[in-house]
């Protein structure tokens, strides 16, 4: 068998191991090179005077107001409901019976009374009747027990003993009107009959209230005043702070009446509302009646005290205005 010529293994060339390295180091550096270029562009355009710009007014519409209207309600006021004169009369007549019935009626309904207005709010006229029913059951009870004694008085005997009602309206000494009217009886009569005609006066007054306060009860409504206050649910949704300006302005039909917001009754200027961001306010707004003309105030109250659901469109001015639709209430 022959033997094949021994051959030293030979390295492998150096050019070969020249030529890889390279093509890796090549593509290493491309790619750092790359990145380095696309940094570069990056920061140069995040630097530039139109992306500042750009950046800046974007971050303040980010953080800007977002207002809109949730919803708008209409209120109207009506007439109070209001006690006739004479009732009134006949109550601040007798300063007793007036203070009698005030101080039981409770807090806050006692202030129709203090007022002496006669106007009863609804919430307070099922208080006023409890307390006028009851007062009139105590005094026709009391009246009851005067015209008693009166007759006992005048059936008395010297043979038969004599025993009063206890009354705190009649004054004096059980004891010793009872003495005395065994011996005067007109005399003892008398005495009785003073507390039965005031006790009979103050009965009637209090009748003449509680019927009243009846008809009251049964009233469903009063009439209409003609004022309107608008109440406008605004939401902000935004990152900053909303303003919503004192005047805005309502079309009913073809009639268009200014509003404003006042900050008390007597405020001509109105009231600027800030809404704070992410944040919700009710806004009220009334008419303004000082810068509405004669003619169209005078038809804007005609068409609420018609009490007709008629649409409206409500405007409030803001940096952004603000619109929403409604009809008024029946």
């Amino acid at each position: 068998m022959t033997e094949l010529p021994h051959s030293p293994e030979r390295p492998l060339p150096d050019s070969f191991e020249t030529a890889d390295t390279t093509a890796g180091s090549q593509t290493e550096g491309g790619f750092v090179t790359g990145r380095k270029a696309l940094i570069t562009t990056l920061v140069s355009l995040a630097l530039s005077p139109f992306a500042i710009v750009t950046g800046y007014y974007l971050s303040k519409l980010l953080a800007a107001p977002r207002l809109t209207v949730q919803y708008v309600r209409a209120d109207a006021d009506r007439e109070p409901l209001k006690l006739h004169d004479d009732v009134m009369k006949s109550l601040k007549a007798d300063l007793s019976l007036h203070d009698t019935v005030y101080s039981r009626l409770s807090s806050p309904c006692d202030k129709w009374l203090e007022n002496n207005t006669g106007e009863v709010p609804k919430t307070c006229l099922s208080d006023s009747l409890n307390v006028a029913a009851q007062l009139v059951d105590a005094f026709t009870f009391q009246q009851k027990l005067l015209n008693e004694n009166i007759a006992l008085i005048q059936a008395c005997t010297p043979d038969k003993p004599l025993v009063l009602n206890t009354l705190a309206l009649a004054g004096g000494d059980l004891q010793k009107l009872t003495e005395l009217a065994r011996q005067d009886k007109a005399r003892a009569a008398e005495l009785f009959g003073g507390p039965l005609k005031a006790l009979e006066m103050r009965l009637s007054a209090l009748t003449l209230l509680l019927a009243d306060l009846h008809r009251l009860e049964q009233m469903q409504n009063t009439p209409r005043t003609g004022k309107v206050t608008f109440r406008v649910g605004i939401l902000n949704n935004g990152d900053a702070d909303g303003v919503v300006f004192p005047d805005a302005s309502v079309i009913v039909i073809d009639t268009n009446v200014p509003l404003i917001r006042r900050a008390s009754a007597d405020d001509k200027t109105g009231k600027y509302t800030v809404i704070k961001a992410h944040s919700f306010e009710e806004v009220p707004f009334e008419v303004n009646d000082a810068k509405t003309e004669k003619d169209a105030f005078a038809k804007w109250q005609g068409l609420i005290k018609k009490e007709t659901q008629e649409k409206f469109s409500i405007t409030l001015r803001s940096p952004k205005d603000l619109s929403a639709d409604g009809r008024l209430p029946e």
